[in-house]
């Protein structure tokens, strides 16, 4: 949010950076040790010691980072901010889940996560909005919001 406290119209540019990013991780171990050993009553001392030790380890993971910008204008002793919404995709259907050792799960369900621009056609909203008295839904939305801490500020 940006407040022109000058006597002109100026310009303020808005940048972001979106950062979106997964990681799994699967991973064990295994490890056995045995002994055998003659006893102490036995005349022969003798000791084998066998030992096995596995671990496995895999990671893999995706990021993704979208930056852009705008530039507004904003009148003299008026308020601008930019309100962005992410794109989002609600995904509906059976999910199955198996594991390493055949162990299943099948369910329905749904699940609304951040989806990449130009999903279905569709991009994120990004609405440049100031106090200047122009409709707009989203930033109608965002106004008090911005009053209460333009008024904060000085």
């Amino acid at each position: 949010m940006w407040q022109n406290g000058t006597s002109q119209e100026t310009s303020h540019e808005f940048s972001w950076t979106h950062t979106t990013s997964y990681t799994n991780t699967v991973g064990g171990s295994l490890s056995l040790s045995t002994t055998v050993g003659t006893g102490e009553a036995s005349p022969v001392q003798a000791s084998v010691t066998v030992g096995i030790e596995v671990h496995y380890d895999r990671q893999w993971g995706e990021e993704t980072a979208v930056s852009d910008s705008v530039t507004y204008p904003i009148r003299s002793g008026e308020t601008g901010w930019v309100a962005r919404a992410q794109l989002m995709k609600t995904m509906n259907g059976t999910w199955e889940i198996t594991t390493d050792r055949g162990d299943f799960w099948v369910g329905a369900g749904t699940a609304t996560v951040p989806a990449k621009d130009n999903t279905d056609g569709r991009r994120s909203t990004v609405a440049v909005c100031t106090t200047d008295g122009v409709p707009n839904p989203i930033c109608d939305t965002t106004l008090p919001r911005a009053r209460m801490l333009m008024n904060d500020g000085g």
